[in-house]
């Protein structure tokens, strides 16, 4: 279940709850929300969601665990400049990940989804990974049947400049916009606008089902087991999209601006020679020490490691890497 949404926005957010379109939050199917959202306090998520939106036009949304609160502190350190936090909502699988967030970056709304078995290190391909995507997705699902224009991200990845105007300015393009995964023919599910479009809704809802119905496969699978490929969140939903399920249109955003983790293994004179990506995604790796690791080497982690505290930002490495030639 959803608890605490604890966000300076939460007053503003039950003032602005008249002018939500109160007949299409009474006609959310409720039997989509399954399990840990079917407990939510009525509206309130809604209302956080919405009052961003009114406010910004867009809602970033991204999922954390425990384990990963040192990737979602750097990226917090190194996007401040862009002024951009509070148009972040956060869902954390745990409370205490979720005071940690509000006690460091206040201006950040969050949600926490009280999952305690999911809060340790979940690895692509295992099954704790994919029970956090089937929360996602559910998540996603209903912030879409409200009216509210989604753009979902990730932490693990390094924002050079602020890529929201690039990818605002293509979602005339298309119900979506998107990345391809490492230059191939399929759509990268860590890096989305999702437009809340007719076509986007119906497409995700779809989506949503097949991801929890695939919920039966694990209930005998312990977090780190390894799972089919079939039945991860990337392959379901690329599945959908080149069917063109609902009418559904893509936009993709160049992958020279929007790279992903095989840029860190071009060699260096390519990459100093080839144009600054927008923003590079630390993927195309396993585990969090080694993207942790590889994030360091190349300047790309942006806490200081000689402070006292976890959470302090290391402010020349941000200045570094948002510079012409960081």
């Amino acid at each position: 279940m959803f608890s605490g949404i604890t966000n300076n926005q939460e007053t503003i957010a039950r003032k602005n709850l008249k002018r939500i379109a109160q007949n299409n939050l009474e006609n959310i199917p409720q039997n989509n929300l399954k399990n840990n959202i079917k407990n939510v306090p009525q509206n309130s998520l809604e209302a956080i969601a919405q009052s961003i939106f009114q406010k910004h036009g867009v809602v970033l949304v991204t999922f954390i665990n425990r384990a990963y609160l040192p990737f979602a502190h750097s990226w917090f350190c190194n996007t401040q400049p862009f002024g951009i936090h509070s148009k972040v909502l956060v869902f954390t699988t745990d409370a205490a990940s979720q005071e940690t967030l509000q006690r460091r970056w206040p201006e950040v709304s969050t949600v926490s989804l009280n999952i305690s078995s999911l809060s340790e290190d979940q690895t692509y391909r295992k099954a704790g990974y994919v029970r956090v995507t089937v929360e996602r997705a559910r998540s996603v699902n209903r912030l879409l049947k409200i009216g509210v224009r989604v753009f979902l991200f990730e932490f693990d990845c390094v924002w050079l400049s602020n890529p929201l105007p690039t990818v605002l300015a293509f979602q005339r393009k298309g119900d979506i916009v998107a990345t391809k995964v490492g230059g191939r023919d399929a759509m990268a599910t860590g890096f989305l606008l999702l437009n809340p479009t007719s076509s986007t809704v119906n497409l995700w809802g779809r989506f949503t089902e097949k991801m929890e119905d695939i919920m039966s496969e694990l209930s005998d699978l312990d977090n780190d087991d390894k799972v089919k490929n079939t039945i991860l969140d990337q392959v379901i939903l690329w599945r959908l999209v080149r069917t063109g399920f609902a009418g559904i249109r893509v936009a993709y955003l160049p992958a020279e601006a929007f790279a992903d983790g095989e840029w860190y293994k071009q060699p260096r004179h390519v990459r100093r020679e080839g144009p600054r990506p927008i923003i590079i995604n630390n993927n195309f790796i396993k585990g969090n020490a080694k993207k942790i690791k590889r994030a360091r080497k190349f300047g790309h982690w942006f806490l200081d490691t000689d402070a006292a505290a976890d959470d302090v930002c290391d402010v020349d490495a941000v200045d570094a890497v948002l510079s012409d030639d960081g």
